[in-house]
């Protein structure tokens, strides 16, 4: 009787996350999927038949009446699809409300015009030669930039971690070919704007517009302390200074990208990190 529920529990949660990340498109708000859920437990249910005899075993194995076991179960549901599913448009919403004082409907009406998109791990969402066309948010995951050298090595210009932004931005302003690569470090989640797109919600929202002049303003003063480490820092110096600016990124990233990152050679980085572990 144990088995039976732990497979009718399994089965009914799969099947709703399944159906759940399928109608996501459709569905770009989070409060929408609670009666999505309970609609999907309750026809899931329907296809199995009268569950009235498995609710009166499954009670009498928990000491639940049925009625609390039907409810328990959609909490789990609820509860799981929480947990293993995430709402990047939510992430985004709490991105923006942190940052600026967009009413809900300004909200709204940027997230209607967003594209949710998975990547996968060493998935490239630009390649060097190709027009970057969209802005680019992460909601989860961590993505690098980065350029080729002649003999295939990397250079690594940024790394872009959740709740972030990232893009070629020679290539985006100017829709030219670029000259670096975006690609996922790890299994992300990003949203996408076409850049006529994001262009006209920048012409039509001031306060978003506000938001963009304060991220171009800090990315120039970051360009601008990273050109000054890599010209006159020592590798110590460069290594120290990244675990400052990124403490959450040292186990999340390898060796070899902290290293193209710092541009300095993987056997002097790990020289550094055994003299720091030696003090």
């Amino acid at each position: 009787m144990i088995q039976e529920f732990g497979t009718l529990t399994v089965g009914i949660l799969f099947t709703i996350i399944g159906l759940a990340a399928c109608t996501f498109y459709r569905w770009r708000r989070a409060k929408a999927y609670p009666p999505l859920i309970i609609g999907l437990f309750l026809i899931y249910l329907a296809t199995i038949g009268p569950i009235s005899h498995s609710q009166e075993r499954i009670a009498t194995i928990t000491d639940l009446d049925p009625g609390q076991v039907v409810g328990i179960t959609l909490q789990h549901c609820q509860y799981t699809i929480d947990i293993l599913y995430l709402y990047p448009m939510d992430e985004f919403e709490q991105y923006l409300r942190a940052r600026t004082d967009l009413n809900d409907g300004d909200i709204d009406y940027i997230l209607s015009h967003a594209i949710h998109k998975h990547l996968r791990r060493n998935e490239f969402l630009l390649r060097e030669g190709d027009i970057c066309r969209y802005k680019i948010f992460v909601t989860k995951g961590l993505l690098r930039t980065f350029g080729t050298a002649a003999d295939g090595s990397e250079h690594i210009l940024q790394f872009a971690p959740e709740h972030s932004w990232t893009l070629d931005v020679e290539s985006y302003d100017r829709q030219q070919p670029a000259h670096s690569n975006i690609a996922a470090i790890e299994s992300s989640e990003v949203l996408l704007w076409p850049k006529t797109v994001f262009d006209n919600l920048l012409s039509t929202i001031p306060q978003l517009k506000d938001l963009a002049r304060q991220l171009i303003s800090g990315n120039i003063y970051n360009s601008r302390q990273r050109i000054l480490t890599a010209l006159s820092a020592t590798p110590e110096e460069k290594y120290q200074e990244f675990i400052q600016n990124f403490p959450n990124l040292l186990t999340r990233l390898p060796l070899h990208m902290i290293a193209s990152y710092l541009g300095i050679s993987i056997k002097t980085l790990t020289r550094i990190r055994q003299a720091q572990l030696r003090r």
